[in-house]
């Protein structure tokens, strides 16, 4: 939101008087009720959380921002890859014909009906980790981390146009070896999707696991791969006054292991995924890219 008022700002020869409704700022945060003290339980498992990072902090209510890990810049890559609408129809078509015939221990549900997240979040997740199996030894355990917007799953709904940060973090617990079964990328498909359904009844109870799941993942217990961005951000049709951008990147997925998603800039349908990676993962990454396209 902020990017777009921007943009009419500067696409305005001058000073708009006022912004379009949509893009003017709510900034209220008594309109979140907590009635369970959830604020509370988070603030208590800061100090454990952040101690990871720093352990001089002696101060245990200090909310200093604290950076997981350096950028990776020595040695690494920073690529775009693309999903073409043929490529994501191509990989929906292999996961719908095997969805009813793949058993995850998840709740059976039907396949979804907008399922570009879900597959595309898949199909990379699994390429990631069978590139890793060729180059690094992997560890047994692997999570997938992905953001929510809580706007609307708040009791009272938020509005569209609130200005901060209302999210919850989500995690997909999936054994390493699932990712490289020959049905691997169905099996990851069902269990995002499955957290993916949950997200209207289970934003505040999940929430209160993510810290110490931070915390394990953070301690070298496990690896996690993450999502930045979105598809239905619009990104590159935001004009600032001097065209639609010819390339856009989301500068933080080189402090681990993620993955950054925004829509094609051609606007075809399709998905632009951004990585950063060691040199050589990502030539071995983008070898596994292509042949699992290749294989549908």
């Amino acid at each position: 939101m902020f990017m777009k008022a921007s943009a009419v700002t500067c696409q305005s020869r001058a000073e708009p008087a006022s912004l379009l409704p949509e893009l003017q700022p709510f900034l209220n945060r008594e309109f979140i009720k907590d009635p369970d003290g959830f604020d509370f339980f988070l603030l208590n498992q800061w100090e454990e959380f952040t101690g990871i990072f720093d352990p001089s902090n002696v101060n245990p209510q200090s909310l200093k921002i604290s950076i997981s890990a350096p950028p990776g810049l020595d040695q690494s890559l920073r690529a775009t890859f693309e999903l073409t609408r043929s490529d994501l129809e191509k990989i929906k078509k292999r996961v719908i014909t095997l969805w009813d015939d793949i058993g995850t221990g998840e709740s059976e549900e039907s396949f979804p009906s907008k399922p570009t997240f879900v597959v595309t979040f898949a199909y990379v997740s699994v390429c990631i980790v069978k590139a890793r199996e060729r180059t690094q030894n992997n560890n047994s355990k692997l999570v997938l981390g992905f953001t929510a917007d809580c706007r609307s799953r708040l009791e009272p709904p938020i509005p569209d146009n609130y200005f901060g940060n209302c999210v919850s973090v989500h995690v997909v617990d999936v054994p390493l070896e699932e990712f490289t079964m020959e049905n691997g990328l169905i099996i990851v498909s069902r269990k995002i999707y499955s957290k993916v359904k949950m997200l209207d009844k289970a934003v505040p109870e999940e929430m209160g696991s993510v810290i110490p799941l931070w915390v394990s993942i953070f301690s070298g217990e496990f690896d996690g791969i993450g999502v930045a961005g979105s598809t239905r951000f619009g990104v590159y049709r935001t004009d600032f006054g001097w065209g639609r951008p010819i390339k856009v990147e989301i500068t933080s997925i080189d402090r681990g292991v993620s993955m950054a998603l925004a829509e094609s800039r051609d606007g075809n349908g399709g998905v632009e995924i951004g990585m950063v990676q060691n040199k050589n993962a990502m030539n071995v990454f983008a070898t596994v890219f292509r042949e699992g396209l290749e294989s549908l």
